[in-house]
Order: C-alpha cells, then sequence, then structure tokens
C-alpha cells in the first residue's frame, strides 16, 4: 500500500540561490515580490547584476544580498570573457545550490560558469529576446545561445 504522508507541512531545505541578470531593470519587472518571499521562506537569495544606485535600492527592498559583475549587452568577446571569469569567481566562493540565469547574455555566462564552478541546479529562464532585434551572424549567434 503506497504511503500517503502529507508533505504540505514538510518544510523545504533552505538553499542559497543566484540570479544572475543583466540588471536590476530585468529583476524588477520580473522578480520583485519573488526574491523577498523565498528571503521570508529561508532562502538565501543572492543576485549578480551590473552595479548601479537603482540595482543597489532594489537589493534593499527586497531583502537580498548582491555582487556585481559587468555585463555588456552588446557582444563583445573580452568583456564577456571577463564576466564570465568574474561570474565564475564568484559562483566558487558563494556555493549556491542553484543558479537561474536571464536574458541571453546573463544567461550564457551565468550558466557556463555555474556549469564550470560545479553548480548542481541550473536554470536558463527566458526573459527578453535579443535575437529579434539582432540581424545576420549577431542574430544567428543570439539564436544558438538561446
Amino acid at each position: 500500500m503506497p504511503n500517503h504522508t502529507n508533505t504540505t507541512n514538510k518544510r523545504e531545505t533552505p538553499r542559497k540561490i543566484v540570479y544572475v541578470l543583466p540588471g536590476f531593470l530585468t529583476a524588477r519587472a520580473f522578480l520583485q515580490g519573488f526574491l523577498r518571499n523565498l528571503v521570508e521562506q529561508g532562502h538565501e537569495v543572492w543576485l549578480i547584476c551590473n552595479h548601479s544606485q537603482e540595482a543597489e535600492e532594489f537589493v534593499r527592498t527586497e531583502g537580498i544580498a548582491a555582487r556585481w559583475v559587468n555585463m555588456e549587452r552588446e557582444i563583445n568577446p573580452i568583456q564577456d570573457l571577463k564576466a564570465l571569469w568574474s561570474l565564475w569567481r564568484t559562483l566558487l566562493e558563494l556555493r549556491p545550490n542553484v543558479v537561474n540565469a536571464s536574458t541571453p547574455k546573463a544567461g550564457m555566462l551565468g550558466i557556463v560558469a555555474g556549469v564550470l564552478a560545479g553548480v548542481p541546479i541550473r536554470a536558463y529562464v527566458v526573459r527578453g529576446l535579443r535575437a529579434e532585434t539582432l540581424h545576420g551572424f549577431k542574430r544567428r549567434l543570439s539564436l544558438f545561445i538561446e
């Protein structure tokens, strides 16, 4: 006979969750309130994004921690490698259980850094269709990355 234990009252083990986004506008548009809810449930939540005063205010409002990594929107191999290096080092230091990355650039860099850092759960969430505004090689590359 199957065991029908009520699992709704069991509390999930708190996780360290890192969100990798290009900037606070994406975080505010898609995650405002949600991140605060995760913290209230006992999770440790981090945001990795470009630095700005608005990003600092968003982090304070949500009650989360942050690290600042410069991620340019446009394809720039040198800057992208620097961002990947910074993300990898940050993830090695933080040792999260989960990396959730969004938008094409931050998604690619965040997931690759998560793989290199050995983060066990990595999720890419489509938030923004960058390829729609590109042409030629950049469009094909963006579609491939997506």
